[in-house]
């Protein structure tokens, strides 16, 4: 899911052009009335790289039906849909931010499911190359990522998307030759459509997310993400102020707040794992003991709260 300049929690869901199953195919007659979203559909163990199957449901817990291209662009090899029903606001859904600028990231983070599989991982450290690239004789202006350090890509991790170290999404997986086999890595490289290539597209709305994501014409260059209760929300003025880097982390976290704050930490299940307060402005948080894995912070002040995942790898 991904956010719009209104921050209105239209369920727009953004993807790659090539899983459409056709090069470019026209955005006003694609039909994606069967098309089925599911969410929260997400690993339960510390670490997928291990020579046995992951644990976590058969198939995702929240499921929408149908759907609405509203762009498509195989120059970007980008793709963005509207879901034809609004999520349940129980679900409470992330919606992402974007950096639509050619600024490069030093490193990014990859979120995608494997061959189909539940959510995974993978972090690059070294900054991306502007590359066009072409697979199966369609070209694309993408990001290149040399070699994956911490997890890989599989097929069928196609259309998820890569984020900066500001948590914006800055493309989608176009494709490439990044694999394992149980815990090795195989070194290739993959390729991701550039967010910056797709903004303008083809100059129309029908291929370009410029007139979806800021509809009024702002010129934002980047906008920040949001669980759908702040999106939601319209009693609250403005979001808590949070900053957490670096994120993942092998031990300790910088949290920078507007505030005091009290905080909890959570496990994807739902289960209480740490409590406490930060007192500062700038914090330090001390998550060595954790398993490695994915977690969510919830922090609140005495009116507002917000809540980030963070990684312990």
């Amino acid at each position: 899911m991904i956010n719009n300049v209104r921050e209105d929690a239209t369920p727009y869901f953004y993807t790659a052009n090539h899983c459409l199953g056709a090069s470019d195919g026209a955005s006003g007659s694609f039909n994606a009335a069967n098309w089925v979203f599911g969410f929260e559909w997400f690993a339960t163990t510390p670490d997928g790289a291990t020579f046995t199957n992951t644990t976590g449901p058969f198939n995702p817990t929240q499921v929408l039906s149908g759907a609405v291209l509203r762009m498509n662009h195989s120059f970007s090899d980008t793709a963005l849909f509207q879901l034809n029903q609004s999520p349940p606001l129980a679900w409470n859904l992330y919606y992402g931010g974007w950096d639509r600028t050619t600024t490069v990231s030093t490193a990014q983070l990859g979120v995608h499911h494997p061959s189909g599989d539940i959510m995974k991982l993978c972090r690059n450290d070294q900054a991306p190359v502007a590359q066009n690239m072409t697979i199966g004789g369609v070209t694309a202006q993408t990001w290149a990522v040399a070699d994956w350090d911490y997890g890989v890509t599989e097929g069928g991790s196609s259309g998820s998307c890569l984020i900066n170290t500001n948590g914006h999404m800055i493309g989608e997986l176009y494709g490439g030759a990044a694999a394992c086999s149980a815990t090795v890595d195989n070194g290739q490289p993959d390729f991701y459509g550039r967010m910056s290539t797709a903004w303008n597209g083809g100059g129309a709305a029908a291929t370009g997310l410029s007139s979806w994501l800021d509809p009024d014409s702002t010129a934002a260059n980047t906008l920040n993400r949001a669980f759908y209760n702040i999106l939601n929300n319209k009693d609250i003025v403005a979001a808590l102020s949070i900053k957490i880097y670096p994120n993942p982390s092998t031990g300790f976290v910088h949290v920078i707040l507007e505030s005091p704050s009290s905080y909890r930490i959570y496990d994807l299940s739902g289960k209480l794992i740490h409590k406490g307060s930060f007192d500062q402005v700038e914090n330090q948080l001390n998550i060595k003991n954790l398993s490695n894995g994915i977690y969510c912070l919830k922090v609140e002040d005495e009116n507002r709260t917000v809540t980030e995942r963070i990684s312990k790898i």
